[in-house]
């Protein structure tokens, strides 16, 4: 049966995750290039948006959420072959058309966070090659594996807020990208800073603060969230504690502008684990993983990062 306040609520988390992309990411990105590559990545994000879309209602949805198989799903709802109107989604009280969009957003912004792994750096043809593919090899097998039934959900894996399907998936690929690409030319003593850090703020601002709604409605088939649960407490709480951070990192006020954006997405990622993890737990560890002192001058770039032992997932 459907729920009427569960879709209008998943519909506006998928519209708040798709904003964390056009125009977030886009904005947190072209901040840190140089001013003639700004367009370039807005370009990049927008096409990934439109490819990504395509290629999820094409095959990614079905090979994710369809079938049985431990791996890897099957091509059943190819197409969006067989969705009837008024279809819910097994496990939920929303439409299955609705779940398709949100699962969607995720499936965009993925691909696009590893943007900044190779950024300035490949053509435009290389990276929707790349990503499209990065889709169906990484992502779609992935999401089969702890949100579609798959091997690692039957062994109990739980992932809320994309700690495992978005974060170490885009992570551990932006790193084998940026290794495979090796150092820029003139790197260490030929630097480019960002040329535009308020286009930095202004996107981390947008990724970190609308998190809240996404973690209230998983993305995976287990039971919604309860609003009286820790994670729509604990997230704003470890965003605000790591821009607090930011702001007691010097009694001198040589802040550094270019490690707030820093400090606020590291915040947002205590979303992940907001289950095990209460408001006041969530806030200490993003205060402890925020850049605590700036070694020199306000000018300088070198930072002393103190990071905590407890998990951080994400």
């Amino acid at each position: 049966m459907i729920n009427g306040a569960d879709s209008a609520w998943l519909m506006m988390s998928s519209v708040l995750v798709l904003l964390m992309t056009l125009p977030a990411l886009g904005f947190f990105y072209a901040g840190l290039v140089q001013a003639k590559n700004v367009l370039s990545v807005f370009i990049q994000c927008v096409a990934l948006a439109g490819m990504i879309s395509l290629l999820w209602f094409i095959a990614g949805y079905s090979l994710a959420f369809s079938g049985s198989g431990p791996w890897l799903g099957n091509m059943a709802a190819g197409f969006l072959a067989n969705l009837t109107r008024g279809a819910v989604h097994p496990g939920t009280h929303v439409p299955e058309s609705v779940y398709i969009m949100f699962q969607m957003t995720f499936a965009i912004i993925t691909p696009a966070l590893i943007i900044g792994a190779y950024v300035e750096r490949i053509r435009f043809s290389a990276v929707l090659l790349f990503s499209g593919l990065w889709l169906f090899v990484v992502y779609v097998p992935v999401t089969h594996w702890i949100w579609g039934g798959g091997w690692l959900a039957q062994r109990g894996v739980l992932d809320f807020a994309g700690g495992i399907v978005v974060h170490v998936t885009a992570g551990v690929s932006a790193l084998v990208v940026a290794w495979q690409l090796g150092p820029r030319r003139g790197f260490p003593h030929s630097v480019h800073p960002p040329h535009a850090p308020w286009m930095v703020m202004v996107g981390a601002s947008l990724l970190s603060r609308p998190t809240p709604p996404t973690v209230d409605v998983s993305p995976s088939s287990q039971p919604s969230i309860s609003a009286t649960s820790p994670e729509p407490k604990a997230t704003p709480i470890a965003v605000g504690a790591g821009q607090v951070g930011w702001v007691i990192q010097r009694a001198d006020g040589s802040y550094a502008i270019e490690f707030a954006p820093v400090d606020q997405v590291c915040g947002a990622d205590i979303r992940p684990d907001c289950s095990p993890l209460q408001p006041p737990s969530s806030g200490q560890l993003s205060l402890d993983v925020s850049p605590r002192a700036v070694v020199g001058s306000p000018s300088d770039t070198q930072v002393v990062v103190v990071a905590s032992g407890s998990k951080a997932g994400g």
